[in-house]
């Protein structure tokens, strides 16, 4: 879990995506808030596709 402030989250998925080797590819997901929209949402995304 972390917080970032000015995280460049297409970088950051293509570094989960080939940097790290996951056991379990389709359980991993990020959860993002972006608050400069002024709304209270977040948004799931899943990194890998279910196989």
């Amino acid at each position: 879990m972390g917080a970032y402030k000015s995280l460049e989250i297409d970088k950051f998925i293509a570094h989960l995506k080939t940097e790290v080797n996951w056991e379990e590819p389709e359980e991993v997901q990020l959860l993002v808030y972006d608050n400069r929209t002024g709304d209270e949402t977040y948004r799931l995304i899943n990194i890998f596709e279910a196989k």
